[in-house]
């Protein structure tokens, strides 16, 4: 699967004030870095962002019962100098992130396909077993903007009250995990309310993440 195929038939746009507080594209490759992987890695990274390594412990219990423990570097991650991309390099995926401000997709696809470009160049072509991409979104709302029946007619994504149950909700959640028909990508959508972001205001949580495995 290339990873061109993610950007086909996108429109650009530019958002004034987008409500993204996180925009990642996360590829999981079919082989894992290994530690010669990350030391040629890093080093090529380390120009554009500012990284530190990230650890794993690995514990080995022996016959006689005995417990032996080995820490070794199993990636590296960190942001850009402006502090709005972060880079995550993991055992076998590449993670790169958008914090705001978001500028628009065509941005962010460009920034995850320079770092896949670099991490080619670098170790070599690895066959991509997934595609992830995912948008978390925070949404405000003056308290004087919120419609008398409540959130239920701002978002289309709520959790259902029993029949007969009348009560005035004062927090929700809800998960859904589904196949696109469509598309045949994996969709998890989540929503919630979350403590108030800015004063006077209501604040939910709007998750998506779309994921695509290798057939």
């Amino acid at each position: 699967m290339g990873v061109g195929e993610a950007a086909k038939s996108v429109p650009v746009r530019a958002y004034k004030r987008p409500p993204v507080i996180e925009a990642l594209i996360d590829l999981q490759f079919e082989s894992a870095h290994t530690e010669k992987d990350i030391k040629a890695l890093r080093p090529k990274f380390s120009s554009i962002y500012n990284l530190i390594d990230t650890q794993e412990f690995e514990v080995t219990i022996e016959p006689n019962g005995s417990v032996t423990s080995k820490q070794k570097n199993s990636g590296f991650k960190g942001p850009s100098p402006d502090g709005t991309d972060i880079l995550v390099v993991q055992k076998a995926g590449l993670t790169t992130s958008r914090i705001p401000p978001y500028p628009a997709w065509d941005s962010s696809f460009s920034l995850a396909r320079r770092n896949y470009d670099l991490h080619r160049a670098t170790v070599g072509h690895r066959a991509v077993t997934r595609v992830g991409c995912r948008y978390v979104n925070r949404i405000d709302v003056p308290d004087a903007s919120i419609p008398r029946g409540g959130v239920r007619e701002l978002l289309n994504f709520l959790p259902s009250a029993p029949p007969g149950l009348t009560a005035k909700p004062l927090s929700f959640g809800t998960r859904l995990e589904f196949i696109s028909e469509e598309t045949g990508f994996t969709v998890i959508l989540q929503s919630s309310s979350l403590p108030p972001a800015l004063i006077n205001h209501a604040s939910f949580l709007l998750d998506i993440d779309i994921i695509k495995n290798a057939d």
